[in-house]
């Protein structure tokens, strides 16, 4: 479960960076 939770809180920070 943590993994997923990791996974998508660098998929946001990565959208941000990208915005």
């Amino acid at each position: 479960v943590m993994g997923i939770t990791k996974l998508t809180t660098f998929e946001m920070e990565n959208a941000l960076e990208e915005t």
